[in-house]
């Protein structure tokens, strides 16, 4: 036996030292170059860690030399608090001349533009170092300001250093630090603040920043930020409680950590530290994304470098492959060629001159999938595989072929798929001669030509059912006329009979001739492929007045049993319609029961949808063939027993109906089929459902008497019209054909013109009626016909009114009478 990999493992063989040599190229290549991959990605991981390490220890060094620096300051500029505070406790008349000179021998930095003001308990400044302040009137008022309700509601004695603000004297922006005033007793006694420049903190920031994006903060441990540096954008104040900073000092006061930044969203490496015991924290950061910028310029090095290694070892190994691939030309011909044949989409196998399968391509297998034990066997699967029918006409035309007698060009077969279905292919069987003119073997190429086949049998049942359509639409029109001679008559003999006992047979009679007419305007909506008339109906009395008729179908080996629903349910459909489905659903019960079972035909309601369900015990569907169920022209019968359009049309009437259908079958256990419609209001209509309609009788009375000439090729009925209307005093005349009547017409002149559509000859109905209206402009034409008037006319500018047979006596009055009406157009039926 011989696979696709089998030759694969022989061409490998075959191509020798070269093919070793090029794969030996390929995997060195492979591995050096694989090799210089993990090589660089570890530089460039190690790079990246370097980087990020290097950045995140200057941070840390930034930030421990801004604590030392701030810490050192805070304690310079607290010792000037204590020593005012100490003097104004002990001067209590402390002036504003005093207070500058105390400022001047502290040396205070004059152009950090300090400012000391000294608060009472009500939050006025009574006395500042800015001469403007102490002038104000009334005096500058500071309780609301964070420090001042900090100092006042709180009792330690420690320095704090507030968010910055706007001073109400200068609107600068400055940082207030601030003692509380004790009284001797203990209670408050007012504030000491001290305000400096922003500057004071801030102008160091610029000069130690780590590039774009960095970030430098003093927060308060409150939460609240006193003050932000981000990427040279100086902000005051903010929310920072929900950082991760307060996370990490939980853990520890000093650190560093990466986070994305609630007040830009940039993501950055941070370092912290706590500065005790003044509550503040300083952070430094840098940005990731320009941590990652300095670590690419460096790692950009190595990707330059490595690509140029790689070029050239790429290069080199082209090189040695094109000298090797020089050396087995001749072979790599063939192994073209037998790519070729793996990949088209036909079947491909090799034959011996004895038809002997040697081969074949992976399409053939995955196309069959035989099993391990089938493959190991031989290639007996491929035959097998080939339909029963088809096989021996498969055997003659390959040893036609492989003989060289006269045989078709090619041999057309059924093929079993993997999945059980079978295709239509087409094979071909051609020589192919060896190179040195000796030896030979055969091809053989099947194509699928399933979906052709399907349509060429689609077109020949399309063909079918319009023949059978003409056949049923001349077959019902023949038929229409002799149930208009049959029921008028039968209405003309009720109006002499004057016993009971006669008169009801005659009803019995009438009513079984107007089923008839029923069953005929379906046969003429079949042919003409009329739209649905939907109707109000009892779904059960519909049910129930034709379940003789499935019984009938069924046959004696089913046991047919009706579920009926616990109270009455309408639906709107056309009741002819609904009538040929459950009939199809029933034959294709039997056919699926040739044994006899069970079937249950049931109606019940839920979701306001009235649902008919019909179960039988039958042999059931496989997966495979449930799935297609409802395909047009689909069908599991033998060739003849079945078009295929069964249940395609169950689901179409249910669809054009507002409902649906449900199929559930199984193998073995049985085909359940549901066709669920929308409930209907019931309605008058609804209650003569499945019985027999009387026509009415009664004679409309007209309001004069007319001259009639009756045109129709069938004289039964003709004499028929002719005598109603001469029992309502008309006068009425027969033509048995169009020349006939436009002799008549020659010579005598009519009120009413009443002709067929469909008659032998030249000259139909309509044909007629346009002669005769330019013969008598005034005459009134009412056309009849065994069709609809649709079908009978085909015409969309045909004027004149049709009553379409079997028509009454009533029907042929009130024609009459709409005629000379304002609305005397239209049709009639």
């Amino acid at each position: 036996m011989s696979t696709t990999s089998d030759r694969t493992h022989r061409w490998f063989n075959g191509v020798g030292y070269s093919g070793r040599m090029i794969w030996a190229i390929i995997v060195g290549a492979v591995v050096i170059l694989a090799a210089l991959f993990i090589l660089v990605q570890k530089n460039v991981s190690l790079e990246y860690a370097e980087t990020f390490a290097s950045v995140e220890d200057v941070n840390s060094k930034i930030a421990l030399s801004d604590e030392v620096r701030i810490r050192s300051l805070l304690a310079s500029l607290d010792k000037v608090l204590l020593v005012v505070r100490k003097d104004y406790a002990e001067k209590p008349g402390l002036t504003q001349q005093q207070l500058l000179l105390l400022l001047d021998e502290l040396k205070v930095d004059q152009e950090l533009s300090p400012r000391m003001a000294i608060v009472d308990e009500y939050g006025d400044i009574v006395l500042s170092s800015a001469r403007k302040v102490n002038d104000t009137k009334p005096k500058i008022n500071v309780a609301d300001r964070a420090f001042f309700q900090g100092h006042k509601a709180e009792q330690d004695d420690q320095l704090h250093v507030g968010t910055p603000i706007q001073s109400r004297a200068t609107g600068k922006w400055v940082v207030p630090l601030s003692r509380r005033i004790t009284r001797r007793d203990g209670s408050f006694g007012g504030v000491l603040d001290l305000t400096v420049d922003s500057k004071l903190f801030t102008e160091p920031f610029s000069k130690t920043s780590m590039g774009p994006d960095a970030t430098r903060a003093i927060m308060g441990r409150d939460g609240y930020t006193l003050l932000r540096l981000n990427d040279g954008k100086l902000t005051y104040g903010g929310d920072s409680r929900k950082s991760q900073l307060f996370n990490e000092l939980k853990k520890s006061p000093v650190g560093c950590y990466t986070a994305v930044a609630s007040s830009d969203g940039v993501k950055r490496s941070v370092c912290y530290r706590a500065i005790d015991p003044y509550d503040i924290i300083i952070l430094a950061g840098s940005s990731v994304a320009g941590m990652e910028g300095i670590a690419s310029a460096k790692v950009l090095r190595y990707i330059w470098a490595t690509a140029m290694v790689a070029v050239l070892i790429v290069v080199l190994s082209s090189f040695l492959i094109l000298g090797v691939l020089r050396q087995r030309k001749l072979l790599a011909s063939q192994q073209s060629f037998n790519q070729l044949i793996e990949l088209v989409p036909q079947l491909v196998s090799s034959m011996d001159v004895h038809g002997n399968i040697l081969w074949v391509n992976r399409r053939t297998i995955e196309y069959i999938k035989p099993s391990t034990e089938e493959q190991a066997a031989g290639f007996d699967w491929v035959f097998s595989g080939v339909h029963p029918d088809d096989l021996e006409h498969v055997r003659r035309y390959i040893s036609s072929a492989l003989t060289q007698e006269q045989s078709p060009e090619f041999c057309e077969c059924r093929r079993r798929r993997h999945d059980g279905a079978y295709l239509w292919f087409s094979s071909q069987i051609t020589r192919v001669v060896g190179h040195d003119g000796v030896g030979s073997y055969f091809l053989q190429t099947s194509t699928d030509i399933h979906d052709r086949k399907m349509a060429e049998e689609r077109a020949r049942a399309a063909q079918k059912l319009e023949s059978i359509g003409q056949l049923t639409g001349g077959m019902a029109h023949d038929f229409n006329n002799l149930l208009a001679i049959i029921v008028g008559n039968l209405d003309l003999v009720k109006l002499d009979v004057k016993v009971d006992a006669a008169t009801a047979r005659l009803d019995v009679a009438i009513g079984a001739a107007q089923r008839g007419v029923g069953l005929v305007k379906s046969l003429l909506a079949l042919a003409s492929k009329q739209r649905l008339l939907p109707a109000t109906v009892d779904l059960w009395a519909l049910i129930e007045r034709i379940s003789p008729l499935l019984s009938h179908a069924l046959g004696p080996r089913v046991n047919f049993a009706l579920k009926p629903p616990g109270a009455n349910v309408y639906v709107e459909v056309d009741e002819a319609g609904l009538e040929a489905v459950l009939l199809n659903l029933i034959v294709n019960a039997k056919d699926a029961m040739p044994k006899g079972g069970d079937l249950i035909l049931g109606l019940n309601v839920s979701n306001g949808m009235a649902r008919v369900v019909v179960k039988d015990t039958g042999t059931g569907m496989p997966e495979a063939v449930l799935k297609r169920a409802t395909e047009p022209f689909f069908t599991t019968k033998e060739h003849g027993r079945g078009t295929g359009l069964g249940l395609s049309m169950v689901a179409g009437f249910a669809k054009q109906s507002g409902g649906t259908m449900n199929i559930q079958s199984a193998e073995g256990v049985g085909t359940t089929i549901e066709i669920a419609l929308p409930m209907a209001q019931a309605a008058n209509p609804a209650s003569t459902q499945g019985k027999s309609v009387v026509m009415p009788s009664q004679p409309v009375v007209l309001s004069g008497k007319r001259k009639i000439l009756i045109v129709d090729d069938e004289p039964a009925l003709a004499e028929l019209v002719q005598a109603w209307a001469r029992a309502e005093g008309h006068t009425a005349v027969v033509a048995h054909s169009a020349d006939d009547a436009l002799t008549l017409l020659e010579v005598r002149a009519f009120d009413v013109l009443l002709s067929d559509i469909i008659m032998p000859g030249e000259l139909d109905g309509i044909n007629l009626a346009k002669k005769a209206g330019v013969m008598h402009p005034k005459m009134k034409i009412l056309l009849m016909s065994g069709y609809s008037r649709e079908t009978a006319t085909n015409r969309a500018d045909v004027p004149w009114p049709v009553l379409v047979k079997p028509f009454s006596r009533s029907d042929f009055g009130t024609a009459l009478e709409k005629m000379y009406s304002v609305s005397g157009l239209g049709a009639l039926a």
